[in-house]
């Protein structure tokens, strides 16, 4: 995960170093970006029938995540977010290296954002909202699995380095809280749910394009 972050981080910058004479981001304002996101969630304790508490290890996935985002003010903009949804694969080392369970994960992200030099080449932004995930396409080594929708925090991190007029690099690192509760059905008997909090963080390095002035 370090080597990931250091890599997103390394190629923001040398896009900065490259970057030509550029134009501010102003009000009214449209920003539409694309790029690589690397999503890791946060692995969990639980018990799993007579073996006590176990941890259970929930994967990193790298999926395609895109966002729009609208200027309202030359300082201020609401940023939409979203992503191809990515597999979560759950697996308990030290029970058997095998997949428990896993789900396609769809976590769209509403949020307020304060852009810090909106006439700058180099345009820092830190942000606040909401998230709501969506889980499907369920599986479980036994049974069947239902997984219910989460509601959660969201703050982020990012930058915007223009490359030219309307072109831009982002780089983004963001933090969404995310429940997963589960339930799980084999035969006829239904078990009772369990929570699980696994608030993943959320890096990515898009390329974008401005609309409007």
């Amino acid at each position: 995960m370090a080597t990931t972050v250091k890599t997103l981080i390394a190629l923001g910058i040398a896009s900065l170093a490259l970057a030509a004479g550029s134009a501010p981001a102003e009000a009214g304002d449209w920003i539409i970006r694309g790029g690589a996101t690397y999503v890791v969630p946060k692995d969990f304790n639980t018990s799993f029938g007579d073996t006590g508490s176990v941890e259970f290890n929930v994967s990193d996935e790298v999926t395609f995540g895109f966002n729009v985002t609208w200027m309202f003010h030359d300082n201020w903009g609401i940023e939409l977010l979203g992503v191809i949804p990515p597999r979560h694969s759950v697996m308990a080392p030290a029970i058997a290296d095998v997949e428990i369970m896993s789900a396609e994960v769809l976590p769209p992200t509403l949020s307020l954002q304060y852009h810090f030099l909106p006439d700058g080449r180099f345009r820092p932004y830190i942000g606040i909202g909401m998230n709501y995930t969506m889980f499907s396409n369920e599986k479980i080594i036994e049974g069947t699995l239902k997984i219910d929708n989460s509601t959660g925090f969201a703050a982020d991190l990012g930058a915007d380095i223009a490359l030219g007029e309307r072109w831009v690099v982002n780089i983004d690192i963001r933090y969404l809280q995310m429940d997963l509760t589960a339930q799980q059905t084999i035969d006829e008997d239904v078990y009772p749910k369990e929570t699980f909090s696994i608030d993943p963080m959320v890096y990515s390095l898009m390329i974008g394009y401005r609309f409007g002035n």
